[in-house]
């Protein structure tokens, strides 16, 4: 497999965001630690107030904790969930198959898009998740999980289309994406008592398991070795963060 676009600063960017947002929103925990302890020189006596600053300093972790490692947390696993799904299918993908990942399309939507893979059966849409814990999905949405990843799939396989209209490849054919949701994580339990439409849904169990290389190879040639030449070509004229992976 090619690998066109390669994990890029986003989601590192992302996740050092955060980090350092957490670290300063620890300063005021520390302070208000370090003035109530009796023993130390910082200390500061403030009579009615000591229940107050307690509470303050309970308050201040609580806050960092959800607002702040919270997203590090998933921004950090996300990453993590990403190069999986990459290490995976260098191994089984040939080099008739092209990879970009970490994408920011110029289209003026905000998110990245996790992969994209071009290739002679077809084109695809990858939106990866790190989750851990058991996650359910029936006729009522999703449990065990924040938000809709079909909804947020769907999105950005629209996004593609969008992008991929203006090559040439379709003016004379429909135009069609696959997409893919991947639970990378082996120790998720993923149950699904309903088979979501339009979409694939399949979980990683390892590096050695085959099934979304299966899920893209296992397919009658479409598209010719000039014709993925041209979707890459496309693709990559509308990549905003192509440049830093020449950097890498």
């Amino acid at each position: 497999m090619r690998v066109e676009k390669p994990i890029g600063k986003y989601s590192r960017r992302q996740s050092q965001k955060y980090l350092k947002r957490g670290l300063l929103s620890l300063i005021p925990v520390i302070l208000l630690y370090l003035t109530s302890i009796t023993w130390l020189p910082t200390y500061i006596y403030v009579g009615m107030f000591e229940t107050l600053r307690g509470l303050l300093a309970g308050i201040c972790i609580t806050l960092s904790a959800v607002y702040l490692w919270q997203p590090l947390y998933t921004w950090k696993e996300g990453l993590e969930g990403e190069e999986f799904v990459v290490r995976n299918l260098l191994r089984r993908l040939n080099d008739d198959y092209a990879l970009f990942s970490d994408i920011l399309l110029k289209d003026g939507k905000r998110g990245n898009i996790d992969h994209i893979i071009a290739g002679p059966t077809g084109i695809f849409v990858i939106e990866t998740k790190n989750n851990k814990g058991r996650i359910v999905f029936d006729s009522s949405g999703w449990k065990g999980i924040i938000g809709d990843p079909i909804q947020q799939l769907f999105r950005n396989t629209l996004r593609v289309k969008d992008v991929l209209k203006r090559s040439v490849v379709f003016n004379d054919r429909e135009l069609h994406v696959n997409a893919i949701l991947v639970f990378s994580n082996p120790k998720i339990k993923l149950k699904l008592l309903e088979y979501p439409k339009y979409c694939s849904v399949i979980q990683i169990n390892g590096e050695n398991d085959t099934k979304l290389s299966e899920l893209i190879t296992n397919g009658s040639p479409i598209f010719s070795n000039q014709q993925i030449d041209l979707i890459e070509e496309c693709i990559r004229s509308k990549i905003g963060n192509f440049e830093e992976s020449l950097k890498h």
